[in-house]
């Protein structure tokens, strides 16, 4: 599949999730099509990533996150946090969970770290940002699901 069709087959995943569907999430297979759409973003776009990228792995990896047991959810949860990180800084209005706002927010205030997150958003998203996805769950954050501990 190419890019388009990856990154249109990942936000599907996302939606039918966010829908109340996790097993769109944490089927193998969504995991397999991730790491070929980074392995492709990455290749065509000189070791960048697209904005739309980027963000459909953070949603990804953010609700496999709430689906999995507690457990089992570490790496989905640092991969969650890396390209949301990546997605804040370079748009602070984007639709990122409400959770993870409040945790970039906190970790923004010292001044130099905006700067350096927002200096690493450049490096990871190359080209334009084309389209922008829309938030894949009701306020922008993901209240299916049970309430959890802060993101580390």
């Amino acid at each position: 599949m190419s890019m388009s069709q990856l990154l249109d087959v990942l936000e599907a995943r996302v939606q039918a999730a966010a829908a109340g569907d996790p097993g769109a999430v944490l089927d193998d297979q969504a995991v397999d099509e991730a790491a070929e759409l980074l392995r492709q973003a990455v290749a065509e776009n000189d070791g960048g990533v697209p904005w739309p990228v980027g963000f459909a792995l953070a949603w990804l990896h953010w609700l496999r996150y709430e689906a999995l047991p507690e457990d089992e959810d570490e790496d989905d949860l640092r991969l969650a946090l890396y390209w949301f990180e990546a997605v804040y800084a370079s748009d602070p209005q984007a639709p990122i969970p409400d959770e993870v706002r409040r945790h970039l927010a906190g970790d923004r205030s010292g001044g130099d770290g905006h700067h350096e997150a927002a200096r690493t958003a450049l490096k990871i998203f190359k080209g334009d940002a084309g389209r922008r996805p829309r938030s894949p769950g009701p306020g922008r954050g993901s209240a299916h699901r049970r309430h959890r501990r802060r993101p580390a």
